[in-house]
């Protein structure tokens, strides 16, 4: 079946504070080995305002991580063709599927769930217009449910 092909997915560090995402589903989600240099450990954000710092990274989530200096990350591993994000009210830090997906064809169970567009980091905060594999978004939600990326 197609959930066996493998696809390697290259992430643009900035030397800066990154929002991330785990694209792909690999066999060893330690943020060590997925952001091998980076200046700080991987920091999740849980509603209703709690960063904490994690040692493995799940698909779905975002992720705060810091580089000193630019460069590119290569994650491989299998093709998520879709993710099942768990949100609860407030802001949400989600991460992306391995291909981009348009904010468009999100699918929030129940519907009405999402309040903002999906906003991305690159030095400030960016309406995002697709949402790229390997990067992290906020979205504020109003209560908790699901948002199906496809």
């Amino acid at each position: 079946g197609r959930g066996r092909e493998e696809v390697t997915v290259t992430i643009p560090m900035a030397a800066r504070w990154n929002l991330v995402s785990l694209p792909v589903t690999v066999g060893d989600a330690r943020a060590g080995t997925l952001f091998p240099g980076a200046a700080s450990p991987a920091f999740c954000f849980r509603p209703p305002g709690g960063y904490l710092s994690t040692d493995t990274l799940s698909a779905g989530s975002g992720y705060w991580i810091r580089y000193v200096m630019e460069q590119a990350v290569e994650i491989t591993g299998g093709i998520r063709w879709t993710d099942t994000v768990s949100v609860e009210a407030g802001w949400n830090l989600i991460g992306s599927r391995t291909f981009p997906a348009d904010p468009d064809s999100v699918v929030p169970i129940p519907p009405g769930l999402v309040s903002t567009p999906f906003y991305g980091y690159s030095g400030t905060y960016v309406q995002a217009d697709s949402l790229f594999p390997g990067r992290g978004y906020w979205v504020k939600v109003s209560g908790t449910g699901k948002i199906v990326l496809r």
